[in-house]
């Protein structure tokens, strides 16, 4: 039997060429006369809900079996397996066990984003962390998203903080994403986009080095520019 680390990276590595395939295999939509991904049918089903029909739309069995099955690699990729498994994992933290695996490919956060914008400000019961937080420490989006338009991390972070200047100042273990963010060498970019929000972060000293950002970024040794 292989060991949860080893099986937590397959799980990780896993992710990309199926959720890849989402954005490749089709069905041919009669209506439209056109055919459309997975992705894409997930998300019309997901804005015809929204729009309080009748009867909500179902995504086909075949686009449903995708989405489960990528809700159970999201589930047992993230480095909280020992406490979550994918059958008590609900929607709404999908977010957080994505942005909690490195390999999480730019779409497929963007995607749980559209689908559950609100998980944006729940806290996970594990951690007490929240997707801000989670995204700064852990995420890099190394993850291909080779068959749409190419999205940065930095792109998506925008959409996690979505212009609410409060997330900047939500600390996690006393330290606010910038210091989070700096620690985990984070690119310049994706740290913009925090200091977008507020800039008087840069004014705050990390509570445990008592180190100013500027400081954490010279000693981490950043290839980043600075300024």
């Amino acid at each position: 039997t292989m060991s949860p680390p080893i099986l937590m990276i397959m799980m990780q590595k896993g992710i990309i060429p199926h959720y890849d395939r989402g954005c490749i295999q089709n069905k041919y939509r009669e209506d439209t006369h056109q055919n459309i991904t997975f992705r894409a049918e997930l998300l019309q089903c997901h804005q015809r809900k929204l729009a309080a029909k009748k009867e909500p739309a179902q995504p086909s069995p075949s686009c449903q079996e995708w989405w489960e099955k990528l809700k159970f690699l999201i589930g047992y990729s993230h480095s909280a397996l020992v406490l979550k498994t994918p059958q008590s994992l609900e929607d709404t933290f999908l977010l957080h066990a994505a942005l909690q695996n490195p390999e999480s490919p730019p779409g497929l956060v963007e995607l749980l984003l559209r689908l559950f914008p609100q998980s944006r400000f729940l806290a996970e019961p594990a951690t007490d962390a929240l997707p801000i937080h989670l995204a700064c420490q852990w995420w890099h989006g190394h993850g291909t998203w080779n068959h749409e338009r190419s999205t940065e991390a930095s792109q998506v972070m925008k959409g996690i903080v979505s212009g609410d200047a409060s997330l900047a100042r939500k600390k996690y273990r006393r330290r606010y994403p910038l210091h989070i963010a700096i620690l985990a060498n984070q690119s310049w970019r994706f740290i913009q986009t925090i200091l977008a929000l507020n800039t008087k972060l840069l004014c705050s000293p990390d509570p445990w080095t008592r180190l100013y950002p500027f400081q954490l970024a010279a000693m981490k040794k950043s290839s980043m520019p600075i300024a």
